[in-house]
């Protein structure tokens, strides 16, 4: 099967033509006539021409006839020298390696690497407590505090009973809507243990404080529970947001002082031992966590709406901080305003006195905060523009071509219609637009679909008449 190199020469005789037409050069002749190489070695040995069918020599090879040429020159030998055999060394045994001993500090930051860490706030045990941070007023003890009796109450027996006994007060929950004082209760809790503790002779503890969005994994967790010394207080605020892991590794972190860290990638999980420690859960939505976790909670404080009292004792306090001069009436003003929820009074509070400074008045009264609540589109019922235009759509009605005025359908609206009509998510309506209007009795939601009250129209609208509606309540 293998072909001998033919020569250019020939090739021309045989096809009659002499001369330098088609006669092709040596250092051509590989590349014109397609030779095929093959390094073997050192040096490069031609396996056969592929000529075309204008040099004479007839067909090209098939596709078989190269593979065959390719073996037998393969297994040709070669003109070059024997290559030296090379003597091989004995490979000498490595001695093995001496394991690393790293700290559980050293071990959680390796198993921590894949996730994001915790946002973890840690208050100094000399430090008096958090009475005015960013300018926010938070009583430090519960002679400060306002309302809430049944709160302050289980919390007085539960750090008197834990001194008593000289043991670590228990873990508990506290729950309740945004902004009635779920973090001030902790740091409360934390400064009567801190006192209980200097009157026997032990050092104040530290307070800890992480938001539940940020501890979803339970290396984020382990970090957070490694971080904590003899006695100290961990409040998790939003604890209805962490993730499932985590809620079970604080379960078992407050049943057993111990968890089992899992480790990084290679590693095997390892235990590590807690100190006591007291763990506060505040949350406001409770039903979100898991029950376990739940369960594991020594006691369970629910905070409720402030009376327009202590709503307006609160402002009254927070005033005298302030350079201008608050009234009471203006005071009581604002509680009227503030929902029952100090959060809210206080933000009123601030932008009341923003209006005075910048129209020069001394002295804050109903007047004044009227008109500075005015900016901001707060009505003397508390109601802001998007709960203004809530009403108005459950309202309903057309205006009347002879009179002018509006005339109101009296009939109840789906969500659905209120979600389009407003450009709002269902979830906003309920979370966050309905439920000051149920508690002040505008809105009825005992049948199907919504509706204003009679309350609602004689508030809003006084002295027009309101229409039948089927089911409504007064």
């Amino acid at each position: 099967n293998r072909q001998s190199v033919p020569n250019p020469a020939k090739c021309g005789e045989r096809n009659g033509k002499e001369g330098s037409a088609d006669t092709i050069s040596q250092a051509t002749y590989p590349q014109e006539l397609g030779h095929r190489r093959i390094e073997m070695g050192a040096g490069i040995r031609v396996i056969g021409c592929l000529l075309p069918a204008r040099y004479g020599c007839g067909n090209q090879p098939s596709d078989h006839q190269r593979g065959n040429e390719m073996t037998a020159m393969s297994t040709e030998g070669d003109n070059s020298p024997p290559a030296k055999p090379t003597r091989k060394r004995a490979s000498r045994p490595r001695k093995p390696a001496v394991p690393k001993v790293q700290t559980a500090q050293e071990r959680l930051t390796a198993a921590l690497d894949e996730h994001a860490p915790p946002r973890l706030r840690i208050v100094d045990a000399n430090d008096a407590g958090d009475h005015d941070r960013n300018g926010v007023y938070r009583p430090t003890s519960l002679d400060e505090y306002i309302g809430q009796p049944d709160a302050q109450m289980q919390t007085r027996m539960w750090i008197l009973a834990a001194s008593l006994e000289d043991k670590q007060p228990g873990h508990f929950m506290v729950s309740g809507a945004p902004g009635l004082g779920k973090t001030t209760i902790a740091g409360i809790v934390r400064g009567m243990w801190n006192a209980e503790r200097v009157k026997k002779g032990l050092r104040p503890v530290r307070f800890h404080e992480v938001m539940g969005a940020t501890v979803k994994e339970a290396p984020q967790m382990a970090v957070v529970l490694a971080s904590l010394e003899e006695g100290d207080i961990l409040l998790i605020d939003e604890s209805h947001q962490m993730g499932l892991k985590a809620e079970e590794m604080l379960g078992l972190a407050m049943e057993d002082n111990r968890i089992t860290v899992p480790g990084a990638k290679g590693e095997e999980p390892f235990t590590l031992e807690l100190p006591n420690f007291t763990a506060i859960c505040a949350t406001t939505r409770p039903a979100d966590m898991s029950r376990p976790l739940v369960d594991r909670q020594g006691m369970h404080i629910t905070l409720d709406f402030y009376s327009e009292e202590e709503l307006a004792e609160i402002t009254r306090r927070a005033a005298k901080r302030d350079k201008v001069t608050v009234t009471p009436d203006a005071c009581t003003a604002l509680a009227k305003v503030g929902r029952g929820t100090p959060r809210i009074a206080l933000k009123y509070l601030t932008i009341v006195r923003a209006y005075a400074l910048t129209v020069g008045a001394k002295t804050v009264n109903d007047e004044v905060t009227l008109e500075g609540l005015s900016v901001f589109k707060i009505d003397a019922f508390g109601l802001d523009a998007r709960d203004r235009r809530y009403m108005e759509a459950i309202f309903g009605g057309r205006v009347n071509p002879e009179t002018g005025e509006k005339e109101y359908a009296g009939k109840r609206v789906g969500l659905k219609t209120i979600v389009a009509a407003l450009s709002l998510t269902a979830k906003e309506i309920e979370n966050d637009i309905e439920p000051y209007l149920l508690r002040v009795g505008f809105v009825d939601k005992a049948g199907r679909g919504r509706c204003p009250t009679i309350w609602a129209y004689n508030c809003l609208h006084p002295g027009k008449p309101v229409p039948l509606t089927r089911g409504l309540s007064h």
